[in-house]
């Protein structure tokens, strides 16, 4: 135990020396020495992270790259928020275990990665895309699962699971706000020494929730004035006031919107974050919102789900009237159209038989209000 102990102070000044940040969070963890892990792994209790390590195993890793790398896997983990493990029910725990390190190995040096590490290459009739989220992973293996084979290929890995997934809901919850404290004060520190690198600091900005600038709360009040639906649900809870019987009977507002994107040439990928950002906090407003993007034409309508691997399609021209026809076409389904654009494109023509909003991130567009149509500006808000 002692010459363990001394092995991995010596790669914790080791990586004190060359990645610095990795270490700023490696001593913040409660170390523990124990054979009852086959390998190495991170736990969450009582509001800290513990890193666990078996002596044997790290002992007979080939080389301090090897033992640093086995530690950056564990401390990427907790970056990455893969502890706190919340999947879909049909998912299954192997598939989740297997994507969440095909993550974190390809953050890590080939040279840093002992044998048996998991790899988009171990899986060569997948042709996995590289530099992909946990989620993409998932969708992937679950083309091919077979539980025995990636069973075996995550018993050979250097890194153990078991110990993830708290049972109880307020640990969970406490266990999350420590993992945040822990490494937002890692990254505070390698900032300011200038110590954060450019990969970690990519995934900690492309994975940071954005507040939205707009008050959508307040806007879909004033817009949905005249759309808003409201639909009966029985109730066995409340008794009816007009007929004095059971079940009574309560109102439940909801709304169905079409949110338009506009993916012409003029819209750079800034743009599309912004878009994508203020649809995201829309849909915490309304659970029903259907896209449509179009650019001179439609390019595409789906069900609006938050993903991050989406793929815009357009980049031509700019005509809202293909919108408008399709949103008078099926008017019986919404109760009111957003459209986001930069404005840059002819007046429309047609006129929407329903309340339609524009919302604008440019200054200096030429679109009129007109029956129906309302428009509403926070380019400079950003």
């Amino acid at each position: 135990m002692k010459s363990s102990k001394n092995s991995i102070d010596k790669i914790l000044f080791l990586i004190l020396l060359k990645e610095p940040f990795y270490a700023h969070i490696f001593q913040l963890f409660t170390r523990q020495i124990t054979d009852t892990i086959p390998t190495a792994a991170v736990a969450l209790k009582n509001g800290r992270v513990i890193l666990l390590l078996n002596p044997s195993f790290f002992d007979s890793l080939n080389n301090d790259n090897e033992r640093m790398g086995l530690i950056k896997h564990e401390i990427l983990h907790v970056i990455l928020g893969h502890l706190n493990r919340v999947v879909r029910k049909e998912t299954d725990e192997t598939i989740y275990n297997i994507a969440a390190d095909l993550v974190v190995n390809q953050l890590i040096p080939p040279q840093q990665l002992p044998d048996g590490a998991l790899l988009i290459t171990s899986f060569p009739k997948l042709k996995l895309a590289s530099n992909k989220n946990i989620n993409y992973y998932i969708k992937k293996l679950e083309t091919t699962f077979e539980k025995k084979q990636y069973t075996l290929l995550l018993d050979n890995s250097h890194s153990n699971h078991s110990l993830w997934t708290a049972k109880d809901a307020s640990e969970n919850i406490l266990n999350q706000n420590s993992v945040k404290v822990i490494v937002q004060k890692a990254i505070n520190n390698a900032k300011k020494a200038g110590q954060l690198p450019q990969k970690i600091e990519e995934i900690v900005n492309y994975n940071k929730n954005v507040s939205s600038k707009y008050n959508w709360r307040k806007q879909l009040r004033l817009f949905t004035t005249k759309t808003e639906v409201s639909n009966i649900k029985f109730t066995n809870f409340k008794k009816s006031k007009r007929f004095n019987t059971y079940p009574g009977v309560r109102l439940k507002r909801s709304l169905s919107l079409l949110v338009a994107i506009d993916t012409s040439g003029s819209i750079n990928n800034k743009d599309l974050e912004i878009f994508l950002n203020e649809i995201q906090s829309l849909s915490n407003q309304t659970s029903f919102i259907t896209i449509i993007e179009c650019d001179c034409e439609i390019k595409d309508i789906y069900k609006y789900k938050f993903s991050k691997d989406r793929v815009i399609t357009g980049r031509g021209g700019t005509e809202f009237d293909p919108v408008l026809s399709y949103f008078n076409d099926k008017i019986e389904l919404y109760d009111g159209l957003i459209y986001f654009t930069d404005g840059y494109a002819n007046q429309p023509k047609i006129i929407p038989k329903k309340n339609c909003l524009f919302v604008i991130n440019n200054a200096d567009h030429k679109l009129i209000q007109k029956k129906n149509i309302y428009l509403t500006q926070f380019y400079n808000e950003y």
